[in-house]
């Protein structure tokens, strides 16, 4: 009858262990599944920060009729991680609008060139006009190049 109280406290002290792996267990899938999400959040936030230099160069070809070289350069600089950041079809739709934002920042400083009422300025200045339309047509396509990455769930 002594070691009565000595077996009450082995059992109670394998019971306290089991708790505490038990808890401990469970502590380690939480701040694992917090770290999960601190990375979704932080992609996520490189990824908004790619839509928001396409979005703006869109809206730079909407609003005026001239693109300046700083609004290629911020677009450049801001779609500089897309390739590790977003699917095949995505690049290839940024290099898209790269490509034509290049063309018609060259046909820009074409017509600037030439002197005003010129045959060749008009030209120039004609076919700017048809490279900044094909890139307000990039607008539909915007939404749904980024839908899948940033889980745009109200745009068409």
């Amino acid at each position: 009858m002594n070691d009565s109280p000595l077996i009450w406290l082995t059992g109670l002290n394998a019971a306290l262990a089991t708790f505490n792996g038990v808890f401990l267990s469970w502590l380690a899938y939480r701040n694992h599944q917090v770290s999960k999400n601190q990375l979704k959040l932080a992609l996520y936030d490189r990824r908004f920060k790619v839509y928001e230099a396409v979005k703006q160069l869109l809206v730079d070809a909407t609003k005026t009729d001239s693109l300046s070289t700083d609004g290629v350069a911020a677009y450049l600089r801001g779609t500089t991680e897309a390739r590790f950041l977003f699917d095949p079809p995505a690049v290839a739709f940024m290099d898209s609008i790269r490509k034509k934002a290049l063309a018609w920042r060259q046909q820009i400083q074409e017509a600037e060139a030439h002197a005003p009422g010129t045959a060749a300025r008009a030209e120039a200045e004609t076919q700017a006009r048809k490279i900044k339309e094909t890139l307000v047509d990039d607008w539909p396509a915007l939404a749904k190049t980024f839908q899948t990455t940033l889980g745009f769930v109200h745009f068409g």
